[in-house]
């Protein structure tokens, strides 16, 4: 029987082989939810795919803020709804409270990973 471990990051998916110059960074992409849920796609993915995670998502304007017990959340900026995700590990404390125009981060279910922002200061490398 092979062995087979659970607990390693899926493979890549594709490998840089060469490069051909700078990149321009672009603009984000918009977030794009008619019911102004950012994990909405993430229940259609389950259905599709069980055995995977993680989740890719693009989240709107929001902040970082620590809960009680110092646990951090992502929080929705202006949504009467109160959407708010717990942050996975700890966060930079220089990241709390900082208007965040756009966030892309992985969703697992449970936690979100993040991986960088848009804001007034640029992009921040959040990974």
């Amino acid at each position: 029987m092979p062995f087979c471990s659970t607990s390693s990051r899926p493979p890549l998916r594709a490998l840089v082989a060469e490069r051909l110059g700078d990149a321009a960074p672009g603009a984000w992409p918009a977030f794009a939810s008619n019911a102004g849920d950012p994990l909405a796609a993430y229940a259609t993915f389950q259905d599709g795919s069980p055995w995977l995670s993680d989740y890719p998502v693009i989240l709107p304007a929001g902040a970082i803020a620590l809960d009680e017990k110092d646990g951090a959340w992502w929080q929705a900026a202006n949504d009467p709804h109160g959407i708010a995700l717990p942050v996975e590990g700890s966060v930079n404390q220089t990241l709390l409270g900082l208007d965040l125009a756009a966030t892309a981060a992985l969703w697992n279910g449970a936690r979100l990973e993040l991986l960088a922002s848009q804001s007034n200061m640029g992009r921040l490398d959040l990974s």
